[in-house]
């Protein structure tokens, strides 16, 4: 041949440099590295959004002067004896009506009795009679005397019920006034705290005669 060397027979074809699967490599690399910073960016806003924004700070919350501790204090003590007071009004009523049933029964069994000893045959001794009206006469007293003490308990709830309403108003007075005298210093004086006692002593007066009737 005029260009070249002679093929010789036997011989293998000359191989072709792999450029184009270097180039692509290359090129995977390259985007690879690209895309890795996007992606990691894509992953720490997801997290970001994942995480929970920190508290925020509260604010500090002012403790109550010692005049409105007084009058909370004082009005769960009336709250109390409103409940005390309630419940002894229907102890009230379910002791005069067994103070009823007492008398019911004191007059049935002086019935008896007197049946018992007016009768022909085989009537009842006189002392067996004195006998049986001591007996109905002491359960008749034992049930008054209880009727007694539990109108008298109620009076005594209704009392402190009073009292302590009258301190409770008196301290919410006491501060309505200071802080009007912060107000207007001017004005002097207590608002209407004789009033308001006159008017608790009525209010009680009237329910524990009503008690006592």
């Amino acid at each position: 041949m005029a260009f070249g060397h002679a093929k010789k027979v036997g011989m293998k074809p000359a191989k072709k440099a792999k450029v184009t699967k270097a180039e692509t490599v290359a090129g995977e690399v390259n985007t690879f590295e690209e895309v890795a910073p996007v992606e990691q960016q894509r992953q720490q806003r997801k997290s970001a959004k994942l995480e929970t924004p920190p508290p925020s700070p509260r604010k500090a919350t002012v403790p109550p002067s010692p005049g409105k501790q007084k009058i909370n204090h004082l009005g769960e003590v009336l709250r109390f004896a409103n409940k005390m007071a309630i419940e002894a009004a229907k102890a009230v009523g379910d002791g005069e009506k067994h103070f009823d049933l007492a008398k019911k029964l004191f007059h049935a069994k002086l019935n008896v009795i007197e049946k018992a000893a007016r009768r022909k045959v085989k009537p009842i001794t006189p002392r067996q009679e004195l006998n049986r009206l001591w007996n109905a006469e002491s359960t008749l007293h034992k049930a008054h005397v209880c009727f007694v003490l539990v109108r008298e308990q109620a009076a005594l709830e209704c009392v402190k019920q009073r009292d302590v309403h009258i301190v409770l108003l008196e301290a919410k007075l006491r501060r309505m006034s200071s802080r009007l005298k912060k107000r207007c210093p001017k004005r002097s004086g207590v608002m209407g705290s004789p009033i308001a006692r006159f008017k608790c002593i009525t209010v009680t007066f009237a329910t524990w005669s009503d008690l006592n009737r």
